[in-house]
């Protein structure tokens, strides 16, 4: 961008095609507070924007997530007659969504006068990045009676819904409907569906998938191995890591606290038990302090505070408040007087 910044100074004339471009290079490149700048210093010169220059505005406010910056750049499509604009109209409901304005985004949906997939999934992504599941589900439903096919996108934030939700046969609906519109499978829809699975009980299902997702990652068999831990099934656990380890993918410390977590979540002492400690005796990479978190954490809540007091006390890192609320929660579930430990 410095660049493209030196040519545009270069120039003789700035007109309204240069500010465009060097505008949108900023908003598209991570650097919102610069684009609106410039859309400042363009207004000051004299040049009137178009829809491209508001739709690389709405980009740049996205970022900082500024709503009264937001409801500015509206007024101005609508004084610009723009706001039916399904493009534009799109990016505000976009812009809105990340900036915490769900029902600006919803108002300016509902006065759009035609509406394509881009603009349910702005709304929809938006409704889905705030955790309202029931409404994701529902405009899926009613974009789908519409006739609008959902891209990824879209599939990504239902299946996440569903997941939530525990809405299993809806998830079985749209794995149907990707393998009937040949969609590919890749790690991050699968991701999505494996942890719908894993949230839904269904193992057998989500093993499934990971068997047909081409090279599966770290993320793909850290959420599976997830379901596994909740579920309290070391075999499959084992057998997993196994699996890695012969397609040269190691466990790194995301798959391990995923794993540790789900343990911890679930009440699973045995198999994170036995987990974090086959890990130690292969020296794996137990070397994060949610590592340690999780599993003192896990043995508080199934009341081995001794154990747990002396992990907090022999652990190679330094104890944070999370691991001092564990232990004080493990000693008020079984209530166990405190002064015995030192936290």
């Amino acid at each position: 961008m410095e660049d493209a910044h030196k040519v545009f100074d270069n120039l003789i004339i700035h007109d309204r095609i240069s500010w465009s471009a060097l505008i949108a290079g900023y908003a598209h490149h991570g650097y919102p507070h610069i684009a609106l700048d410039l859309y400042t210093n363009m207004y000051r010169s004299g040049i009137e924007h178009d829809r491209a220059i508001l739709l690389s505005v709405a980009k740049a406010i996205s970022c900082t997530q500024c709503l009264i910056l937001g409801r500015l750049l509206h007024m101005m499509s609508v004084e610009d007659g723009l706001d039916f604009d399904v493009m534009l109209g799109s990016a505000l409901i976009d812009m809105y969504a990340k900036c915490n304005g769900m029902d600006d985004a919803k108002s300016i949906f509902d006065k759009l006068q035609k509406r394509n997939v881009v603009s349910w999934g702005a709304l929809i992504a938006g409704y889905s990045s705030q955790g309202y599941d029931s409404i994701v589900c529902d405009l899926y439903e009613q974009m789908q009676q519409q006739g609008i096919q959902a891209d990824r996108v879209i599939f990504l934030c239902v299946l996440k819904a569903c997941g939530a939700l525990g809405a299993l046969q809806h998830g079985y609906i749209i794995d149907d409907l990707l393998r009937r519109r040949s969609i590919d499978i890749d790690k991050i829809l699968g991701s999505a569906l494996i942890e719908l699975y894993v949230l839904c009980g269904r193992l057998d299902d989500a093993g499934r998938i990971l068997m047909n997702i081409d090279m599966p990652n770290n993320i793909v068999w850290g959420t599976l191995m997830s379901g596994y831990a909740i579920n309290g099934n070391r075999e499959m656990i084992e057998k997993c890591i196994a699996a890695m380890q012969q397609e040269g993918l190691d466990l790194n410390n995301m798959v391990v606290t995923q794993v540790l977590a789900s343990t911890s979540h679930s009440g699973s002492f045995e198999v994170g038990y036995h987990y974090f400690n086959s890990l130690i005796t292969n020296q794996a990479s137990i070397s994060s302090i949610e590592h340690y978190t999780c599993m003192i954490d896990l043995l508080a809540r199934a009341g081995c505070l001794d154990a747990a007091a002396n992990l907090q006390n022999t652990m190679p890192l330094p104890p944070d408040d999370i691991i001092q609320r564990s232990l004080l929660t493990g000693c008020k579930i079984h209530s166990i007087n405190t002064a015995t430990f030192s936290i």
